[in-house]
């Protein structure tokens, strides 16, 4: 067996985790890290929106992603599938978004450590949504992981890279 890890977060704890990261993600990690309920109030917010206002989550992905990433989410059939992804996933209800931003914010820096199953990280080094800063320290952190920096990457670039990545389980 064998992991890929595409565009994924990293503990945000390690010095330098955020380095990269666009402005409004970084402000609603820091908020949670510091005032915890205030965070997950703001997050649940958002989430709120997004169920209930067609278009919400467009909007917010084209005013913190990259041009990289707008260049993809903007597409018909991507965006078609995004909006049934978000709608779907917040069709109970928001807690399990503000359970994952909780989950997130805690300290689990011990466990990439713990992965035994040769792994694969790919990036972007244009992804401002999940910061590039993030992979490197999965990278580090993960025992013998092999590291695929994307040029030109956004976060959503596995739409027009998947076939490489998953030609790894081939």
């Amino acid at each position: 067996s064998q992991l890929a890890v595409v565009s994924g977060v990293g503990p945000m704890h390690e010095p330098g985790a955020l380095e990269g990261m666009h402005w409004v993600n970084k402000g609603l990690l820091k908020t949670g890290q510091y005032f915890g309920t205030l965070g997950e109030l703001v997050v649940g917010a958002i989430a709120v929106l997004w169920r209930t206002v067609p278009g919400a989550a467009e909007v917010w992905f084209s005013s913190v992603l990259p041009a990289a990433d707008r260049s993809i989410v903007t597409r018909s059939e991507v965006g078609i599938v995004l909006a049934r992804n978000i709608k779907e996933a917040l069709r109970p209800g928001v807690r399990g978004v503000m359970t994952d931003f909780s989950l997130l914010l805690s300290d689990w820096r011990e466990l990439p450590s713990k992965v035994v199953v040769p792994t694969t990280i790919w990036h972007g080094d244009e992804d401002t949504y999940v910061p590039l800063s993030m992979a490197k320290i999965l990278h580090k952190m993960i025992p013998q992981s092999r590291f695929e920096q994307v040029k030109g990457g956004g976060h959503f670039m596995i739409v027009d890279r998947l076939r490489p990545v998953l030609e790894l389980f081939a």
